[in-house]
């Protein structure tokens, strides 16, 4: 039995038997026996961090203060002006909109690996039909490396919902597997009332079905779930200097704590791919969907790409709305305690991951104070190094992390034939070409806090960025740090 504690709260590996096997071997759900305290504990991390619909009333870079004078005074709500009805389907317009310069690659074009014979030619009006459903594109949300996501009217059912439509050459949809273990998770779980908070802050699908693509002999996998508003990483943008107040970081990241309990103590999941692109805001006001629905159509269409083969459309952005913090995007996910081999977005890779060794967990740990950190300081503690090559960048990442963490511990360097490369026995850094920084430290990174909160923080991010991952704390434990507290 394996145990897992935060407090008095016990998490036991259970075996079980599931309706429906995934391709390989996954550990079965761990069943949840919480005493009063865990409950407590669970409760308070869910419930207490203020809701992200009171967000603008705080622009200081410091947390509320616990000792204001007299009572808060609540906004009177202001409400728009309701937007006209529609009449679906809608018909969408075939002028005034900005044409794009068919030189220019727009949004996906500019992935390396882009290929437009992989990629659904979705058009704006088109309806997707599944069964009764039959849902109608009525803008581009976002796209990615391997998708796009649309969003869409459900003309049976008289809602919106929001399309992920793949390219037609994956033979495995990893993140469809980690729905399904989550899906089977959810229908072992016999303690609900303390993991359903932690999983509401879990992306969830609705449903899946495939379509033909133009290709011949081709087929495109599309997701069906409810629409998010924008990520975290969007809505930094929007601040001139791309600094987020700590009372903001601190409570949104309270809630993707919650999250990552879910995933690694309840279904034993790792994501990978933690970071503030992936927290997307929850839709409170699902009325800015007909607004969107009104500009594509009437007001304001987006600009777009076409040429004689295809239309690029540009993303539109949902800035309003916004509500609990959700963690998306699964395709990088693992199912299972251990793993070997690449993983995480270059600048985010943990020590292990770089040098081949064993990893788990403890890498969405590393990649949830690397977060906290992009989202509070104006220099990331790793520079980009894009570019050079993998064995390159990996040489300077690993010199930043001996800037910032000192030399690696023996046990360390005894894990993988790797650190040979880089360091002798005793841990002094030895690669050819590539130097420690020595000026790059913490201390001189950090320059948005000041004095408690200043220790406070480096003492949360010194407790994470350590070079033995069994040495880092559990995202149970990050619920007891001082910092993490602060969101609550």
């Amino acid at each position: 039995m394996r145990r897992v504690s935060l407090s008095a709260l016990r998490l036991a590996a259970a075996s079980t038997s599931t309706s429906r096997k995934l391709n390989h071997s996954t550990r079965p759900l761990v069943s949840v026996t919480p005493s009063p305290a865990a409950i407590a504990t669970a409760a308070a991390a869910a419930a207490a961090a203020t809701s992200f619909s009171t967000m603008s009333r705080s622009s200081s870079a410091h947390s509320a203060s616990s000792n204001s004078a007299g009572p808060e005074k609540k906004a009177v709500p202001v409400f728009p002006p309701p937007a006209p009805p529609l009449t679906f389907p809608l018909t969408f317009p075939t002028t005034g909109f900005q044409l794009i310069d068919p030189s220019e690659k727009v949004e996906e074009e500019k992935d390396e690996t882009y290929d437009p014979k992989e990629r659904y030619p979705a058009r704006l009006g088109q309806i997707i039909p599944h069964g009764k459903n039959q849902y109608q594109i009525i803008a581009k949300l976002g796209y990615g490396s391997s998708s796009a996501v649309w969003l869409c009217y459900n003309l049976w059912k008289n809602e919106y919902k929001a399309l992920k439509i793949h390219i037609n050459t994956l033979p495995v949809i990893r993140e469809l597997e980690i729905f399904e273990h989550l899906h089977n998770t959810l229908a072992q779980d016999t303690q609900r009332e303390v993991t359903d908070p932690m999983r509401a802050h879990l992306r969830r699908i609705d449903d899946h079905f495939t379509i033909p693509g133009p290709q011949p002999g081709t087929t495109h996998h599309v997701f069906v779930f409810e629409p998010l508003g924008f990520s975290l990483l969007q809505y930094q943008e929007t601040k001139p200097d791309r600094i987020l107040a700590q009372n903001v970081v601190q409570m949104a990241l309270v809630k993707a704590l919650l999250g990552l309990i879910y995933l690694h103590a309840v279904a034993n999941v790792t994501h990978t791919d933690f970071h503030s692109g992936n927290l997307h805001f929850e839709i409170t006001d699902r009325s800015i969907f007909a607004e969107a629905a009104i500009s594509e159509t009437k007001t304001n269409p987006s600009p777009r790409k076409v040429t004689k083969d295809s239309v690029i459309y540009t993303s539109r952005d949902i800035m309003s709305g916004a509500g609990e913090i959700i963690l998306c995007d699964f395709g990088l996910a693992r199912i299972g305690d251990e793993h070997q081999g690449p993983a995480m977005p270059l600048r985010y890779r943990a020590p292990e991951v770089n040098l081949g060794m064993i990893w788990g967990h403890a890498v969405d740990v590393w990649s949830y104070a690397l977060t906290a950190w992009d989202l509070l300081q104006p220099t990331s503690l790793f520079k980009n190094h894009d570019g050079l090559g993998t064995e390159l960048y990996t040489a300077h990442h690993l010199a930043e992390m001996v800037a910032l963490m000192g030399p690696p511990p023996r046990e360390f360097l005894s894990r993988s034939k790797a650190c040979e490369k880089y360091w002798d026995k005793d841990g002094r850094w030895k690669h050819a070409t590539v130097k420690v920084p020595t000026e790059r430290t913490i201390e001189s990174l950090q320059k948005a806090l000041t004095g408690k909160d200043a220790a406070v923080f480096m003492n949360f991010i010194r407790k994470v960025l350590c070079w033995l991952p069994d040495q880092r704390p559990s995202v149970l434990e990050l619920l007891e740090d001082p910092w993490v507290k602060g969101g609550m």
